[in-house]
C-alpha cells in the first residue's frame, strides 16, 4: 500500500520536456505545447524535438514519444519531426502522444526573413467569392497577383480595392499590386449582374445585317451595318431603334448605346439613284517576303486595304493567277534598284503574268499604281468572262487593252524618289476583274482603287 501511494503521488507533479522526450518513460495524462508560435528562418531545416517544448502530466513511468502532422505543404514540409521552412507565411502543426492519440495540442510556426521586411495580406473570403492565388506574407515591394472568382451567379465584381486604393483589373484577368511597407487588406466589392435585353429586327431576303449580337446590358455600345442586295437596286432609306431615328456614322454602318429595355430594329430601303457614283477604296501590295507566289491565297494576302480610303474593301478573292512575283529589283551598278512591296506581272522577253479578282461590287473604272518597264508595257484589263480573252472573232468588247505610255519607269530615280505612277482606266462594268501584261513585258503594281461612276455604265 505505501507504494500505491508513491505511485498515486506522481500524478501530481508536472514535467517539462522538449519534444525529444522519446527517451523519457513515463505514461502522460495530458499533453501541452508551451510556446505555440514557433519562428523560422526561410530555407532553414530543425528537428522540431530540438525546438518545441511541451508540457506533461503523468501517472507512471512508461514513454513520451510524440508524433507531429500537418497539412501544410507550401510553406513549410515536415517530414517526421524534421520541418523545412520554404517561404514566407505560417501554418500549424498538431502534436500527439505516440501512447495515446486522445492527447494532443497545435502550435503555429511562421517562417520569416530576417534580412528583409515582410507584411502579412489579409482578405475576406464569402460565400459569394474567393480570392485566389495570394501567398500569405510578401516582402517590401513584391508583386502581388491574385484572381477574384465570383461564386454568386446573380453579381460580378464592382470594385476590389487594396488598403482602400481601388485596383485595376490586367489583361490577364488579374488584379496586382506592390507590396507596401505595412499589411496589406483586399476587399472586393460586387454588385448585381446587368440583365441582357434583346436587339430585335426583322430579317429579310433585301437586306442583311451584321456585327449585331442577340442581346446586350444597358450602357454597352452597339455597332452594326446593313448590307443591301444588289440584285434589286435599292439602298437604305431609313434606320429606327424603338422608333427613334439613328444617323450612319458612315456609309450603312449605325451605332448606338444600349437603353435599359429591349430594342425594335427597323430598316426601310427605297430605290437606288441612277446617278449614283461610288468609289470603293484602294488597295495598297504589301509583301512578306520576296519570289514568286503559287498560290491563290499568297497573292491575296498581299492587298491590304487602306482603312482610310474608304469604308471597307471589295475584293473577296482570286480565281487564277499567271506569272505574278512579289518584289522586284533591276538596273545594273551605280543604277540598282529593289522594291519589295509590288506585285510583278511576268518576265522581261519571255513570260507575261495575269490574275483574276473577284469583287463584291460591281465597278467600271479602276486605277492603277505602280512602275511599268518601258513605256512599250501593253496590258488588258476587263470582265474575266469575256470572249476578248479567247476569241479573235467573236469578241464583245468587255476588255480594255492600252499601252502604258504615260506610266512611270522602273528605275532607281524614280523608285528612290518615291515617284509612282497612276493609270486611270474606264472598263466594261464588271465584278470579275481580270489584269494582264501581254507583250512580254513586267508591270509592276504597288496599288490598286475601285469605282463605279454611273455616267460611264
Amino acid at each position: 500500500m505505501k507504494i500505491k501511494k508513491i505511485l498515486s503521488s506522481l500524478a501530481l507533479i508536472t514535467l517539462f520536456v522538449s519534444g525529444c522526450a522519446a527517451n523519457g518513460d513515463f505514461k502522460p495524462t495530458s499533453l501541452e505545447v508551451v510556446d505555440k508560435n514557433i519562428k523560422l528562418i526561410i530555407d532553414s531545416e530543425r528537428d522540431l524535438n530540438d525546438i518545441v517544448t511541451i508540457k506533461y502530466n503523468y501517472e507512471y513511468v512508461i514513454s513520451g514519444k510524440v508524433t507531429y502532422e500537418t497539412e501544410e505543404t507550401n510553406i513549410f514540409t515536415l517530414t517526421g519531426s524534421i520541418i523545412k521552412a520554404n517561404k514566407l507565411g505560417s501554418g500549424t502543426i498538431k502534436v500527439s502522444s505516440e501512447l495515446n492519440a486522445k492527447l494532443s495540442d497545435e502550435f503555429t510556426v511562421t517562417v520569416y526573413n530576417p534580412t528583409r521586411e515582410s507584411y502579412k495580406i489579409n482578405y475576406n473570403s464569402t460565400n459569394e467569392y474567393k480570392i485566389n492565388g495570394l501567398e500569405q506574407a510578401y516582402y517590401v515591394d513584391d508583386i502581388v497577383s491574385f484572381d477574384v472568382e465570383v461564386t454568386n451567379e446573380e453579381k460580378i465584381i464592382d470594385k476590389v480595392t487594396m488598403n482602400d486604393i481601388e485596383l485595376s483589373l490586367n489583361e490577364d484577368n488579374k488584379y496586382s499590386f506592390k507590396m507596401p511597407s505595412t499589411d496589406a487588406f483586399i476587399l472586393a466589392t460586387l454588385k448585381d449582374k446587368p440583365i441582357p435585353h434583346n436587339a430585335n429586327y426583322i430579317k429579310s431576303d433585301d437586306y442583311t445585317i451584321t456585327g449585331l449580337k442577340e442581346s446586350y446590358i444597358e450602357g454597352e455600345e452597339v455597332n452594326f451595318s446593313i448590307d443591301v442586295n444588289k440584285t434589286i437596286n435599292k439602298i437604305v432609306d431609313t434606320v429606327t431603334m424603338n422608333d427613334t431615328p439613328l444617323v450612319a456614322i458612315s456609309k450603312n454602318q449605325y451605332s448606338f448605346v444600349m437603353p435599359n429595355m429591349e430594342v425594335n430594329l427597323k430598316i426601310t430601303l427605297k430605290d437606288k439613284p441612277i446617278s449614283q457614283d461610288e468609289d470603293f477604296g484602294k488597295y495598297n501590295i504589301e509583301c512578306k517576303s520576296g519570289g514568286k507566289l503559287t498560290t491563290l491565297e499568297e497573292i491575296l494576302e498581299t492587298f491590304k486595304f487602306d482603312i482610310t480610303s474608304g469604308e471597307k474593301g471589295i475584293i473577296e478573292s482570286i480565281s487564277n493567277n499567271n506569272n505574278i512575283t512579289a518584289g522586284a529589283n533591276g538596273g545594273s551598278g551605280t543604277n540598282r534598284w529593289k522594291l519589295a512591296n509590288l506585285l510583278k506581272f511576268g518576265t522581261t522577253s519571255v513570260y507575261d503574268g495575269c490574275l483574276t479578282l473577284n469583287l463584291s461590287e460591281e465597278v467600271n473604272r479602276i486605277t492603277l499604281y505602280g512602275y511599268v518597264h518601258n513605256n512599250k508595257v501593253t496590258i488588258q484589263v476587263g470582265d474575266a468572262t469575256s470572249k476578248d480573252w479567247t476569241s479573235d472573232s467573236e469578241k464583245d468588247n468587255k476588255t480594255t487593252t492600252l499601252v502604258c505610255s504615260d506610266m512611270m519607269i522602273a528605275n532607281k530615280e524614280n523608285i528612290e524618289a518615291e515617284l509612282v505612277g497612276e493609270l486611270v482606266i474606264d472598263i466594261a462594268t464588271t465584278k470579275t476583274l481580270k489584269i494582264a501584261a501581254i507583250n512580254k513585258g513586267p508591270l509592276f503594281l504597288t496599288g490598286i482603287s475601285f469605282s463605279y461612276v454611273s455616267e460611264g455604265k
